[in-house]
């Protein structure tokens, strides 16, 4: 009894040594355990492993951390000082999956191949030796279970600021080569990269903070999950562009900031005679027509800086607010284009109509206006027949 009233007394005085740490530790945890839950609750685990390595090596780091400053402060330096050296390789190895993830959901395919990517980890192991050796000749006196221990700890801090700050340059870099909606997704992915590292930077010039350390890897992985959620919610499941939630967003915002616009034009689109591929040829090959078509609008709605939408079954839409009808009418020619190469069986087609916003119309009449442009269109064009 005796015993245990010492054991507890010890863990009640680690705890009130170090609250502020082991609270904000304890907390960002809890942070980053729930936004991989949403996460996963969304996406695919096995799809998205990747990403998942992210909260996993930041977690694993906690627990390491919190595991071991108990040790030094059992004065347990041996099992302490071992333990550090996975604390190195954990952190090394959450900047490496920072990079890889981002590369995974922006598609920038720099590090698909295998060998690339191990190439990538380096840096992860390259601190391990020189802690071991520096370790072994300090007789393993650690005095304090943290990064800031001796020159090694300084290498391991450096390598993994530069992991983030390799990324955020990258996500950046990689934004000036995308237009639309994975413009957005690397730019929001560097900015998250920025927040460990900015907290990092301060830490490593002040030499102060330690027990906030995790509050930013918190953060950066919050903000990950919120933005990949925004982004999976606003996703046509079908044909993974915008879904009709985006577009009603979108729509208000350019109605309401109409001024700001050289010109606001909807365009309403659906596919011809749909109704007879699905009966025709199964709903499976009418599937395929419904994404090969939202692919093609996408992409070259891109291209010109315009955003494309799946409104539901076969109907689609654009809005453009920096083009002229001249640049849309080649808009829709490219789309034709696309159209006649490829390897279905029967013809695909589509009908338009166009709509330009005018002051004082509301929403519900820009959208009247655009749908009844495309039947119009459509009864032309069966009556020509």
């Amino acid at each position: 009894m005796h015993k245990l009233l010492n054991f507890m007394s010890f863990i009640t005085q680690v705890f009130m040594d170090y609250q502020a740490y082991y609270s904000v530790s304890v907390f960002s945890l809890v942070v980053i355990v729930l936004s991989s839950l949403m996460f996963i609750n969304v996406y695919s685990f096995r799809k998205n492993i990747r990403a998942i390595a992210i909260p996993f090596f930041v977690c694993l780091s906690i627990v390491i951390e919190i595991t071991g400053t108990a040790l030094v402060s059992a004065n347990l330096n041996v099992p302490a000082s071992i333990l550090m050296a996975v604390y190195y390789l954990s952190g090394g190895l959450t900047g490496w999956s920072v990079i890889v993830a981002f590369d995974w959901f922006a598609k920038t395919e720099i590090f698909k191949e295998r060998w690339k990517r191990l190439l990538l980890m380096i840096p992860a192991f390259a601190v391990i030796p020189f802690y071991l050796v520096e370790i072994i000749q300090n007789g393993f006196a650690l005095r304090v279970f943290s990064v800031e221990y001796g020159l090694s700890g300084i290498a391991a801090t450096a390598v993994l600021a530069l992991y983030f700050l390799g990324n955020g340059i990258f996500g950046f870099v990689a934004s000036r080569k995308t237009v639309g909606s994975k413009k957005l997704l690397c730019i929001a992915f560097g900015l998250c990269s920025l927040i460990p590292f900015i907290f990092m930077a301060i830490g490593f010039i002040t030499l102060q903070g330690m027990e906030y350390r995790w509050f930013p890897y918190a953060l950066m992985v919050l903000t990950a999950v919120l933005f990949l959620l925004k982004y999976k919610i606003t996703q046509d499941g079908l044909t993974g562009i915008k879904n009709r939630s985006a577009f009603d967003d979108e729509i208000k915002d350019k109605v309401n900031n109409a001024g700001k616009y050289k010109a606001v034009y909807l365009m309403y689109c659906d596919i011809d005679n749909f109704k007879s591929i699905n009966d025709n040829y199964g709903h499976s090959v009418g599937d395929e027509a419904l994404i090969f078509f939202g692919k093609a609008l996408h992409e070259e709605a891109e291209i010109v800086n315009a955003n494309a939408f799946r409104m539901g079954g076969d109907e689609f839409s654009v809005i453009f607010c920096r083009q002229s009808m001249k640049d849309i009418d080649a808009f829709i020619k490219k789309i034709c284009d696309r159209l006649k190469k490829t390897e279905f069986t029967f013809e695909l087609k589509f009908s338009v109509g166009i709509a330009k916003y005018v002051e004082e119309m509301t929403v519900k009449d820009f959208l009247d206006l655009a749908d009844r442009e495309m039947y119009e269109q459509k009864r032309k064009t069966e009556t020509a027949r």
